[in-house]
């Protein structure tokens, strides 16, 4: 076994979905399901059954979970010394991210970071809403969480990003009331959400006239540019957008903001690796808030 086994069994114990692991760590299904029939004949024993209800580990199964956990850590240490030694950046990072920011900041970040420090492996999981990120970090200590929207983490926080809330329309519907045609609702988080009814009751703007909710961000910048109604959206996903772009605020002044952090345990920003990877997403933003 080496140290892809381990991590993939990890990973499907706390899955337990073979296609979930195959994405998080980037090779196919059926190279998943080859290497734990590797594992198994390896161990002579039977490690995990499928069932409709996901991958269920037999009794030896969860019985050699502690053990690969232990070894993968070790592993990882001693990698970490021996760089350290070597005077290069190695390990390892795990990355949890919100989609967002996932689709239209990482890329260039984890570009940025693999092109100094190539030694290091990169490890990013994509969740639906940003609330798994903070259910994710309770669990782990060794992971970077990188979420949209207030949270009450008690651990370290660092702002990455406060970027515009945008109203968006077609051009043609630019100087249109938004009461006289539809709202395309998005589905968001409840603080989004409620920032959204805020902004619109202090401009007497009713959010009812609508017969769209779309999760996709992409899907709702086309309905918008089409002109079938208008949006509320954070200026992250709208550098491709061909329509009236307008910054909001709130009546006292203030601007209407969607906030990003990075965030982690103090145990794992000690690893160099981890904190240099912080650093350049404080890089990265910056870099985009100078376009």
């Amino acid at each position: 076994m080496d140290d892809m086994d381990y991590k993939i069994l990890l990973d499907l114990h706390e899955y337990r979905n073979i296609t979930k692991v195959a994405q998080i760590n980037f090779v196919s299904q059926p190279a998943i399901t080859k290497r734990i029939k590797r594992i198994e004949q390896e161990l002579k024993c039977k490690l995990i059954h499928s069932s409709k209800k996901g991958v269920l580990f037999t009794a030896a199964g969860e019985n050699i979970i502690p053990y690969c956990r232990n070894i993968l850590r070790q592993v990882q240490s001693l990698r970490h010394s021996i760089n350290e030694m070597q005077g290069v950046i190695g390990g390892s990072i795990n990355v949890i991210s919100s989609p967002n920011y996932c689709r239209f900041r990482l890329p260039s970040a984890i570009k940025l970071y693999s092109q100094r420090y190539p030694m290091v492996d990169i490890n990013i999981i994509t969740v639906t809403k940003s609330n798994e990120v903070y259910y994710k970090l309770l669990e782990h200590e060794d992971y970077i969480g990188i979420i949209r929207g207030e949270t009450n983490w008690a651990g370290e926080k660092i702002l990455l990003a406060s970027e515009p809330v945008c109203l968006i329309c077609s051009h043609k519907n630019a100087n249109r009331p938004l009461n006289e045609y539809k709202y395309i609702r998005r589905n968001t988080d409840s603080n989004m959400s409620a920032q959204i009814s805020k902004w619109a009751k202090e401009n007497n703007i009713s959010l009812h006239n609508t017969s769209l909710c779309l999760d996709d961000i992409s899907t709702c910048k086309k309905v918008v540019q089409s002109g079938i109604g208008w949006c509320i959206l954070p200026s992250i996903c709208l550098d491709d957008f061909d329509g009236k772009i307008e910054k909001l605020s709130f009546s006292d002044g203030t601007p209407f903001v969607r906030n990003t952090y990075a965030i982690f345990h103090n145990t794992y920003y000690k690893l160099p690796q981890v904190k240099l990877f912080i650093d350049t997403l404080i890089e990265n933003e910056k870099n985009y808030s100078l376009d």
